[in-house]
C-alpha cells in the first residue's frame, strides 16, 4: 500500500473484522468519594503482526503479546483525542463499528468541553453513564 487513504481503508477493515471499538469504565474509590473513569480504546487482536505494525505506524497506541494466549498480538488505543483523531480518519469507510465510532467521537467532543475536575458533577457522570450503555448495547448487538 502506497498511499495514505488505501492505509487507512485496509485498517478500517482491519478494525471492522478483529477489533473492538469501545467504552471502559473504571470505578472510583468509593471510600474516597472517586467517580468513576470512562476511557475509550479501540483494540484489536491478531496472530499477524504487520497489520498491528501499520495501525501503530499511523494512529500510535502500542502492541504487546497477549496472554495467555502467546501466538496473539494486541494493538490498543486509549485516551480521547488519539480515539476520536483516529476514528474521525477511519469513519467512512468502517462499516461494522460505524456506530461505536461516530458514538465515541459525539462523546470526545463533550468531554473536551466539560471541565477538568475531580468529582465530576453528577450530570456529566450521567451522561457517560448513558453512553457507556449505549456502547454496550450496540457492541452486544455486533456480536
Amino acid at each position: 500500500m502506497t498511499n495514505r487513504q488505501e492505509q487507512i481503508i485496509y485498517l478500517a477493515g482491519l478494525i471492522d473484522g478483529e477489533g473492538c471499538v469501545g467504552l471502559n469504565r473504571i470505578r472510583g474509590d468509593s471510600k474516597q468519594n472517586e467517580s468513576p473513569q470512562y476511557r475509550p480504546r479501540i483494540k484489536v487482536k491478531m496472530v499477524d503482526r504487520p497489520g498491528l505494525d501499520l495501525l501503530k505506524s499511523l494512529f500510535g497506541g502500542s502492541i504487546r503479546l497477549h496472554p495467555p494466549w502467546h501466538d496473539q498480538w494486541e494493538w490498543g488505543l486509549m485516551g480521547w483525542g488519539p480515539v476520536s483523531d483516529a476514528l474521525q480518519e477511519l469513519l467512512p469507510w468502517l462499516l461494522i463499528k460505524n456506530r461505536q465510532a461516530r458514538l465515541l467521537i459525539r462523546l470526545a467532543a463533550e468531554v473536551r468541553r466539560q471541565p477538568r475536575r475531580r468529582p465530576l458533577p453528577p450530570e456529566y457522570l450521567s451522561k457517560r453513564e448513558q453512553y457507556y450503555r449505549w456502547m454496550g448495547r450496540l457492541n452486544r448487538r455486533a456480536a
